[in-house]
Parts: structure tokens; C-alpha cells; sequence
């Protein structure tokens, strides 16, 4: 039992305070400044040819030993990439990580997507620590790919040409899935400037008819949260709806009708798929009854027609629709 991919939350800390994001709600949540154990790792790695170290709720230059879990993944010869703001830590960090990621199959993903303003209007980090941070990285053989979101306060920004002019490898371009008219807007060549979140979640609604496949279990991938728990996709953030109360009344995840019975399912296991726990294993985790029921049963799952019912009627993925 192999993966193609596993994503990979190891810590719940964040020095970033993105628009929308549901973790600065968690007044006295659990989810809140936790790191993933190097001995919760060593249960995973084993099982994936690829790790995509994402996060969930935090950021992984936020772990004190994130170097560690990099370390240990290239010894085993599994390749991996680093999602990251890059808004904090000192030139010795940046020069080992550089050192560490350095090629195509072990390379940092940066998120920028500014640099004029003294703070991101999205992210909240501080430009210039931000693309000081990247040339140091980029100085010290560090292989890096930029992603920029695009939104109307930057879609006159030629960054593109300025991360080429860094040394970048690779940049990519989306448009945001979260803005709404009136709060972030959209560039004004964006086809659904009136809001992509709404216009998304406005089709889902209405078709609301079963996914004609799950592309996670398709794909050979997994998501495992930085608490531990190993889900069958990143849509499931199921463990969000305990926190109903905490979190926005707008937010996506509160909605315990999107999961339906996957809820009582979940309630009843989640001590079951969390890696944290000494007697779950990585197998026993993946083939537990929730997990399981994603599986046999996502084409009846409210949150599955909701999150993955657009792809019937599209021949290419949200971000390539948003272009």
C-alpha cells in the first residue's frame, strides 16, 4: 500500500493571518499551536512516494523541527515539496532548507503575491521579509517555484518577471476561490468577478448530483492533519464541525448536513485514525470504518456532490476554469 501523494500538515502554528482563514476563530481550540511528533511521522512516510508538506491550519516554517521530518523523508528516498509564506526565520534556516530542497524532487513552493505593499493585503506577512527570505533561499542553491493568487490589488504587478529575475524555477498563477464582491475582489479580467467562492458553491448547489469518481482515491492520495488524523481527501475537514461554535457562522465547515451520517461515523472513529495515538498504525488508520465509508459511500455524501459534483460537468479542474 503505497501513495502517490500524501499532503501533510505538521504544525497547526501560523505566523501568516490570511483572509478567511477559519484558524484565527479557534479561541481555545486544540487545532491551535500544534506540532506533528517526529515519531507520528516516522508512521507515514513509509507509505507515499511524494509528500506535499501543505498544512492545514499552520505553516511548516513554523515547526521547531521541520528541518527534521525533510531530513529523514530524502534519506528514505521519498521526494517532497514545501508550501510555505516564508514570512519568518533567520538566514541559517533559509540556507538549510536550501540545502535540503534543492532539486525538482525536493523543492520549496513559495506563496507570494506581492510586492509593492509594505504588508500583503491577503497574507498579512511583510513583503520585503517575505522576498528577502525567498533570495536567500534562492542564493544558497535552493530550487524554488512561486504561486501568486491573483487579486485586484496586484494584478498590475509584474511579479512574474521579477521571481524569473530572482532566480525562480517555475511561477504559477490562479485566481482566488475565496474572494467575494465587496471584501477581496477579483482582478477585472477574471470571468467570475462577482465572486468565485459564491459562483462555485452556487453550481455545486444546484447540481448536487453525485461525483462520477473521487479524485483522491483515484489518484492515490491522502491528507493527514497536523492533529494526527488521517482523511481520505483535504475536503473532509470533519473535525472542523465540533468547533461549530468558534468558527465563523459564514464558514463551509460548519455545516454538519454536508457530511449527513459521515458525522456519527467520524464520532465514533476519530480516536481510530489519529496517528497520534500509539496503537494506530498507518494501515489500521486507512482501513478504518470511516475511512472506509468515504470510499464505498462519497457519491451519497453531501460534501462530496457539494465539493466534487462540478467536475461532471467540466472537462478540466476548478483552478483551470478560473483562468
Amino acid at each position: 500500500m503505497i501513495f502517490n501523494n500524501i499532503n501533510l500538515g505538521i504544525t497547526s502554528k501560523c505566523n501568516a493571518k490570511c483572509k478567511y482563514c477559519n484558524r484565527h476563530t479557534f479561541k481555545d481550540s486544540p487545532y491551535i499551536n500544534q506540532d506533528m511528533s517526529i515519531k507520528t511521522f516516522e508512521k507515514i512516510y513509509p507509505f507515499t512516494r511524494h509528500i506535499e508538506f501543505c498544512g492545514s491550519y499552520g505553516d511548516f516554517i513554523n515547526h521547531p523541527k521541520g528541518l527534521e521530518f525533510l531530513y529523514i523523508a530524502k534519506s528514505n528516498n521519498v521526494t517532497f515539496n514545501v508550501e510555505t509564506n516564508a514570512g519568518i526565520n533567520d538566514e541559517n534556516y533559509w540556507k538549510e532548507l536550501a540545502n535540503i530542497c534543492n532539486s525538482k524532487d525536493h523543492f520549496v513552493q513559495f506563496s507570494i503575491d506581492d510586492i509593492e505593499h509594505e504588508f500583503n493585503p491577503y497574507r498579512g506577512v511583510k513583503t520585503k521579509v517575505v522576498l528577502d527570505n525567498l533570495q536567500k533561499f534562492i542564493s544558497f542553491g535552493g530550487y524554488a517555484i512561486v504561486k501568486t493568487i491573483l487579486f485586484s490589488f496586484n494584478e498590475f504587478q509584474d511579479i512574474k518577471s521579477e521571481m524569473m529575475k530572482l532566480g525562480v524555477k517555475k511561477h504559477i498563477e490562479q485566481y482566488s476561490m475565496i474572494y467575494e464582491s465587496g471584501k477581496l475582489e477579483a482582478p477585472s479580467n477574471c470571468k467570475y468577478k462577482d465572486g468565485t467562492l459564491k459562483y462555485l458553491y452556487d453550481i455545486s448547489s444546484k447540481i448536487n448530483v453525485p461525483p462520477k469518481k473521487c479524485p483522491w482515491n483515484e489518484g492515490k492520495w491522502l491528507y493527514i492533519f497536523d492533529n494526527g488524523e488521517l482523511h481520505q481527501c483535504c475536503n473532509l475537514v470533519i473535525h472542523s464541525v465540533d468547533l461549530e461554535d468558534s468558527l465563523p457562522k459564514v464558514g463551509e465547515y460548519t455545516n454538519i448536513d454536508e457530511y449527513g451520517e459521515l458525522y456519527d461515523v467520524y464520532l465514533k472513529n476519530k480516536d481510530l485514525i489519529n496517528l497520534n495515538n500509539n496503537d494506530v498504525t498507518f494501515e489500521s488508520a486507512y482501513n478504518n470504518e470511516y475511512n472506509e465509508y468515504v470510499r464505498k459511500n462519497y457519491k451519497n455524501i453531501t460534501r462530496c456532490k457539494r465539493r466534487c459534483s462540478i467536475f461532471n460537468f467540466i472537462s478540466e479542474p476548478i483552478t483551470g476554469i478560473l483562468k
